[in-house]
């Protein structure tokens, strides 16, 4: 079965509406403007074919450009609070090295030493340090061997 090119004409309220422009759906002229008009000319490319798939097309594109908008927007909003956290960790290291300076300082003062203060304040840092590193460490083995349980239980032969 071929289909042959016929123009189609619409009687809207007694006016025959014709358009010279021919548009490809299913072999057929459609030719209209007061239905464009009527319908607005967005609803008649979508009962078009190309125009369907422009549209479809369209959309899908647009999607595509608002999904890589949010990702940038939500890459931006981490960066901004990543670096926003590195000023803050480094002014909170510098605050308590300048405090442990002074510590150390006014234990020498006490003492009447030029050493024993910094001694304290080392032994007062390194205690929590070993035991915040020994837990670390033990917490460190005891994951390692369950992604190794897990490895051999997965593993095929």
């Amino acid at each position: 079965m071929q289909f042959s090119s016929a123009v189609i004409s619409f009687r809207v309220l007694g006016e025959e509406m014709t358009n010279s422009k021919p548009e490809h759906t299913f072999g057929l002229y459609l030719k209209s403007t007061k239905a464009e008009r009527a319908f607005g000319p967005m609803m008649m490319k979508i009962f078009e074919q190309d125009g369907l798939v422009d549209t479809i097309y369209k959309y899908i594109h647009t999607q595509i450009e608002l999904t890589k908008l949010e990702v940038q927007e939500r890459l931006e909003i981490m960066i901004k609070k990543l670096i926003l956290l590195l000023v803050v960790v480094m002014l909170a290291t510098l605050f308590l090295l300048f405090l442990l300076f002074s510590l150390a300082f006014y234990l020498n003062t006490v003492l009447d030493s030029d050493f024993w203060g910094f001694v304290i304040v080392t032994i007062l840092i390194g205690i929590p340090l070993g035991i915040l590193g020994f837990r670390l460490q033990k917490s460190w083995k005891e994951t390692s061997s369950l992604q190794q349980t897990d490895d051999s239980t997965t593993s095929l032969p």
